[in-house]
């Protein structure tokens, strides 16, 4: 197994966002997401309460596949469907 498989960048596709007051993107830790770069194999997100670390990882997770965690969330009815959709790795 290669010693390198893990998400290296996550970029925002600003041009695919319509409104940036609105909910997820209105939270800090999108509204100034350009580009994050990973040099490791493990990383450790921080913030205060609310600041958007759960929503990211859960847009991180949708855009590689996996599925939210169904029991809080569904996927027709959450802000979830938008974000992922304008991350790129």
């Amino acid at each position: 197994m290669p010693k390198d498989l893990y998400i290296k960048e996550i970029s925002l596709k600003r041009d695919k966002i319509e409104n940036y007051n609105q909910y997820p993107f209105s939270l800090p830790i999108i509204r100034h997401l350009d580009t994050l770069k990973l040099s490791k194999n493990v990383s450790i997100i921080v913030g205060e309460n609310g600041s958007g670390k759960s929503t990211l990882l859960e847009a991180i997770a949708v855009n590689l596949g996996f599925n939210p965690d169904v029991a809080l969330r569904t996927l027709f009815f959450h802000p979830m469907t938008l974000i992922h959709h304008c991350l790129t790795m």
